[in-house]
C-alpha cells in the first residue's frame, strides 16, 4: 500500500477578509473532492486572510496511479486564477505487507488507512489533518 501526500501553500490576493478566504478555500477543496479521488483539508494558515495551505493525500496500490493523481490535483491548483501557488511540497511513501495481508508499519506512524481516504475526508476533516499533520512529522521535517 503507497500514501501520496501533497500540501499546496498558497496566497489569495484579492482576499480582504477571513470570509473571502474561507468562500476561496472552500470552493476548492469542494471542487478538488468532487474531481479527483483523494482526500483534502486545510492544514495551515487560517487565520492569515490572504495566505492558506491544502493538504491532499491518496491511499492506493499502485505509486503511478498516486502521482499522476497528485499530478492533476497540482495542475488544478495552478491553473485556478484566484491564487497564486507558494510551494507544493509531495511525498510518496510505501507500507510493506506481512503474513495474512497484515500492513506492517512503524510505532510511531499512524494508520494512515483508516482516515485518508475520500469518504472520509467529507465527513471528517480534522481527523484528515491531523493524519496529515502526522505525516509530515514522521517524515522528520520539522
Amino acid at each position: 500500500m503507497r500514501v501520496a501526500t501533497l500540501e499546496a501553500d498558497f496566497r489569495i490576493p484579492g482576499s480582504d477578509s477571513l470570509k473571502a478566504k474561507r468562500k476561496v478555500v472552500a470552493s476548492l477543496k469542494e471542487r478538488i473532492r468532487r474531481r479527483f479521488p483523494v482526500a483534502v483539508a486545510e492544514t495551515g494558515d487560517q487565520e492569515l486572510r490572504a495566505r492558506a495551505s491544502l493538504g491532499v493525500a491518496a491511499v492506493g496500490g499502485n505509486g503511478a496511479a498516486l502521482e499522476r493523481a497528485l499530478d492533476e490535483v497540482q495542475r488544478f491548483l495552478e491553473s485556478d486564477p484566484r491564487i497564486l501557488i507558494v510551494e507544493i511540497p509531495r511525498d510518496l511513501s510505501q507500507r510493506r505487507r506481512t503474513g495474512r495481508g497484515a500492513v506492517r508499519r512503524a510505532r510511531s506512524q499512524p494508520p494512515f488507512w483508516c482516515c485518508c481516504l475520500p469518504a472520509a475526508a467529507s465527513t471528517r476533516p480534522r481527523r484528515v489533518r491531523a493524519c496529515l499533520v502526522q505525516l509530515w512529522r514522521d517524515t522528520g521535517e520539522e
